[in-house]
Order: structure tokens, then C-alpha cells, then sequence
């Protein structure tokens, strides 16, 4: 299947062109991780609109996990460095999920302080042959915050997701 030009409200999330399967496959795994981590969630007394908000969040972090690996994302921030560093900046993704299913604050606090360093040093190195083993070593060191923090299974999920998505598969220029 060939690529489509993207429409331009979307090439910050798509690249400039996307191919239909790839969305496809992004759009399925939105949401299926949101609905996995709300059905592995407590949900009892967590107001209807703040589980929807967190299932928007759970999902973009879900698509973004596979959209921040296509050649077309890649290729869009590869030519805009600038605009790497405006989309590090706004990921405050998990600490917004955290709040809106009552996941301890704390570690959540921590867990994207984590990410967003990581992503910055992953930045920094944009060019050098070090750039992925350290994008790996950061992203694997924080695998380990389960031993570290103690936090619901589902938040050690979209924790773990989210720093893929941000410090390893955003933050890493792929093409090489």
C-alpha cells in the first residue's frame, strides 16, 4: 500500500505522509491498551469524565508508542530538531493519567521526571553512534521503577509505555 499525504493538522503526529495500515494498526492499539489498563483499573470511585480523559491520554501514548517509529514521524522531526524539543516538552501525559484514575501522584511525578531527562540526554546526543544504546540503557533502567515504586500494575504499564514512546521511540532519529 502506498503512502497518503497528511493533512497538515496531523503531520506533528503522522509526518508528513502515513500509510493507511500503519494508522490502522496505531488506532487498534490505542485502543486496546486503554481498555486493558481501565479493565485492570479501580475504577469505583473515580468520576466517568476523568476515566475518559485518561483513556484519551492511555491511548495517545498507546499510538504513539508505534507512530513515533514510522520512517514518515521520524523523517518529520529529524528535519525539525526544534520542534523535538516542544513535543519532550509537552508530554506531561502520565502524570495527567495518574491524576485522573487516583494513582499515587508521587511516583508518577518521578516516573515522568525520568522520561522527559531521558528523552533530553537522548536529544542531546541526536547524530552520535551512542545515541540508541543510551536511548536502551535509559529506557531499560526504567523498567526497574516497579522495585522502586510501589504503584498499580496498570500504571507500571502505561509508565512503561510512555517512555518508550517519548525517550526511545521519539527521541531517537531512526533512520540511520
Amino acid at each position: 500500500m502506498s503512502a497518503f499525504k497528511t493533512p497538515s493538522a496531523l503531520r506533528e503526529v503522522l509526518g508528513l505522509t502515513f500509510e493507511p495500515a500503519q494508522v490502522i494498526v496505531m488506532l487498534g492499539f490505542a485502543v486496546v491498551t486503554a481498555a486493558l489498563v481501565l479493565q485492570g483499573s479501580q475504577l469505583d470511585a473515580v468520576p466517568a469524565w476523568r476515566v475518559v480523559v485518561a483513556a484519551v491520554l492511555i491511548g495517545d501514548i498507546g499510538a504513539g508508542c508505534l507512530s513515533n517509529f514510522t520512517a514518515s514521524t521520524n523523517g518529520f522531526y529529524a528535519a525539525r530538531p526544534w520542534l523535538r524539543w516542544g513535543f519532550i516538552a509537552v508530554h506531561g501525559h502520565l502524570v495527567a493519567v495518574a491524576w485522573a484514575l487516583s494513582w499515587p501522584l508521587a511516583p508518577a511525578i518521578g516516573l515522568w521526571a525520568w522520561t522527559i531527562g531521558s528523552a533530553s540526554v537522548v536529544n542531546l546526543l541526536a547524530g552520535r553512534p551512542a545515541q540508541r544504546f543510551v536511548a536502551g540503557a535509559l529506557f531499560a533502567t526504567s523498567l526497574l521503577s516497579p522495585l522502586v515504586f510501589t504503584v498499580p500494575a496498570p500504571m507500571q504499564v502505561v509508565s512503561a509505555l510512555f517512555t518508550l514512546k517519548v525517550a526511545y521511540a521519539f527521541a531517537v532519529r531512526h533512520e540511520r
